[in-house]
């Protein structure tokens, strides 16, 4: 009878070859999850870079690390898990980025959003920020409507509109106005739009009309408020002109209400003062629109004539 150690000398050996095959196999994955440790701990730019371009140098073989950096408690590393995420090929970057969007963090939800705005042109990334705009959560449905704002589609539209009049959280109502607005101020600057007709604009002014009469109340800055108070501070900080009398930025926790965010978007789009705390019945909803539309047609055809 052969001693033991010579008669486990050949299944060692296979089983080490096979081991050893695997590695190779897999060693692209054995090198993400490697990767996606050290970016969670990067903390300079050179690094982070560094990492991100290795994950995505490795396409598929990155998800599970990614996902594991998606999870991580670390709110400063999941914001670094949405662009890894964004660099998947496929399928994978969308549904990653769908899951990020319903971060706890404002900030990762909103880049998650926003990336996925970038993406906009593939109906499955569109789809996700449009079925976003309806969630049941607060925080995935503020970052979709935002996101929505960078993207000029009728079906965005439709679902800006929907949003704006049926979502029960008022902040969601209020960033949906916001984004509304900011595009129909892209609409009627196309210069390839008749300037006589409000015509591309005409229905989401009557929601916007509606929306007046939308007493709810909300805290919180929306996200092209932020955007603006973001790109102010760094304008005053790199000239170094601030004051002490300088204006602060409203308070995070001053509350408003949608029918304000409402009838200040009308205010900029007709050049005319709007009330925003007079209810208005249907008929006189109907009339109003109808002045809004004018009141719109005659300040573009000005713009474009100056």
């Amino acid at each position: 009878m052969a001693p033991a150690s010579r008669r486990w000398f050949w299944p060692c050996i296979i089983a080490l070859v096979c081991l050893f095959f695997l590695v190779i196999y897999q060693r692209n994955t054995i090198r993400a999850h490697w990767w996606a440790a050290q970016l969670a701990e990067a903390k300079n730019l050179t690094d982070q870079a560094y990492y991100l371009a290795s994950l995505a140098a490795v396409g598929d073989s990155a998800a599970g690390a990614v996902r594991r950096l998606a999870r991580d408690e670390d709110a400063s590393a999941r914001a670094l898990a949405v662009i890894a995420t964004a660099r998947l090929p496929g399928r994978r970057a969308v549904d990653g980025l769908r899951r990020l969007m319903a971060d706890a963090d404002r900030e990762v939800a909103e880049s998650a959003a926003v990336h996925l705005a970038f993406m906009a042109d593939r109906s499955e990334a569109l789809d996700a920020l449009i079925t976003g705009t309806a969630s049941e959560h607060p925080r995935t449905a503020v970052a979709a409507t935002a996101a929505l704002s960078r993207v000029g589609a009728p079906r965005v539209t439709g679902a800006l509109r929907q949003a704006a009049i049926e979502h029960p959280e008022p902040l969601v109502r209020a960033q949906a106005v916001e984004s509304m607005i900011a595009l129909m101020t892209a609409d009627l600057t196309d210069t390839d739009t008749d300037a006589t007709s409000c015509g591309p604009v005409r229905e989401s002014i009557a929601v916007l009309v509606a929306a007046v009469n939308d007493q709810a109340t909300f805290a919180g800055r929306l996200a092209l408020e932020r955007q603006v108070d973001e790109a102010t501070a760094f304008i005053r900080r790199s000239s170094q002109t601030g004051s002490p009398g300088s204006p602060e930025k409203p308070s995070d926790q001053a509350e408003r209400t949608v029918a304000q965010i409402a009838a200040d978007g009308l205010a900029r789009l007709t050049g005319r003062t709007i009330e925003h705390q007079i209810p208005r019945t249907p008929t006189q909803q109907a009339e109003f629109v109808n002045d809004c539309c004018r009141w719109t047609e005659e300040r573009r055809s000005a713009d474009l004539d100056g």
